[in-house]
């Protein structure tokens, strides 16, 4: 009897608990955008983790094996419809030396400390706005429309930045 009783105790403590664990945000994932196909291809990628962390890149890739990039990294967290990011650190990389002053000046590059935007995902596609009024605004860092997985397995972008 107390042994039955034991047994009931722990599948019921183990269904509490499998109740407590969080769900995984639709966020986590790599998002991208580009501008699918001309050289030289521009794109944002930005990797979500389920711990609240966030890496944005801007790529610029200008022919085969010529490239460089940019760009911050922080932690996410979401509040209502909107996303908030918090920049703690910025990279950059490049193909040769000859990029160097374009990425480091891109990393010098002022991210506010603390950006704000209004999102709505859809599928395999993210909306990242500026304003309530859900606007395209070209040329705002963190808007636009991405999609769900890498840049490099998209488009023509492969081909230019992957080395045989």
């Amino acid at each position: 009897m107390k042994r039955g009783m034991l047994i009931m105790v722990m599948v019921g403590l183990l269904a509490l608990l499998a109740g407590c664990v969080p769900e995984k945000s639709p966020l986590v994932g790599v998002w991208h955008k580009d501008n699918a196909g001309e050289l030289p291809v521009e794109s944002l990628e930005i990797k979500f983790n389920d711990v609240g962390k966030y890496d944005a890149v801007r790529n610029f890739v200008f022919g085969k094996h010529d490239y460089y990039g940019y760009g911050p990294s922080g932690t996410y967290a979401i509040a209502d419809n909107h996303l908030v990011f918090t920049v703690t650190g910025v990279s950059g990389y490049a193909s040769d030396d000859s990029y160097s002053d374009l990425y480091q000046s891109g990393m010098r590059e002022a991210y506010p400390d603390r950006t704000q935007r209004y999102y709505e995902i859809d599928g395999d596609t993210l909306y990242l706005y500026e304003s309530e009024e859900k606007r395209e605004t070209p040329g705002v860092f963190l808007t636009g429309t991405f999609h769900r997985g890498e840049i490099k397995k998209c488009s023509l972008y492969e081909a230019y930045y992957r080395y045989d």
